[in-house]
């Protein structure tokens, strides 16, 4: 039997030595749980957070001026919504600088009491508002995390650049799928005039 008082399992120095092991153990174990819940709660795109938001509702916000040349296919990030069909992307190979692109083939109804909208008179102008508004929050649904690729940009050298737009996520066509839910028409010429045109005869459009 060891005589050494210090060496005894019972020993004061002992006890402390055991806390002192314990609490470390304790420690790296809630640091751990901090870490996993912190990787859980942060979320991974813009569908798990905050949804896209408008452009009206950011506070000093100022439409982009005229925007780079856009080649055949340009990816970006949505930074808000301006109505149903135009957004405003920042570019991905310019530097982050954001370009208003208006949906090419696509025609939503005018959100705001724009002059374009007073022209058919104030009430056909309100109805057609309430309108507008549900285009604008369907594209937000449509354009989910917010990364997009530009394709076919036609009108190039102006304020805002017309172009077909998918998202990234899913390859979905957002003009597409626009005239699919039946609140914006197809118009205009454009590329995929045919094409267009089909999904809009689903809504009993000719």
């Amino acid at each position: 039997m060891n005589s050494h008082p210090d060496c005894s399992p019972n020993t004061p120095e002992t006890h402390k030595r055991t806390d002192f092991f314990m609490k470390g153990q304790r420690i790296r174990l809630f640091a751990a749980l901090g870490a996993l819940a912190l990787i859980i709660s942060v979320p991974q795109d813009s569908e798990a957070g905050e949804p896209i938001p408008f452009c009206h509702d950011l506070r000093g916000y100022k439409s982009p001026t005229k925007g780079p040349w856009l080649d055949g296919n340009e990816e970006g990030v949505v930074h808000c919504i301006v109505d149903g069909d135009t957004i405003d992307v920042k570019m991905k190979n310019h530097n982050g600088r954001i370009v208003r692109v208006r949906l090419w083939g696509v025609d939503c109804p005018e959100s705001s009491m724009n002059r374009k909208c007073m022209k058919k008179g104030y009430g056909r102008c309100k109805q057609e508002n309430k309108r507008g508004k549900k285009s604008s929050k369907k594209v937000r649904e449509l354009l989910g995390d917010g990364r997009v690729t530009l394709q076919h940009p036609y009108r190039n050298n102006g304020k805002r650049k017309l172009a077909y737009m998918k998202r990234k996520k899913g390859g979905v066509d957002i003009g597409r799928a626009l005239i699919k839910s039946c609140l914006c028409k197809e118009g205009y010429r454009h590329k995929r005039k045919q094409a267009y045109k089909k999904t809009a005869r689903s809504c009993g459009r000719r």
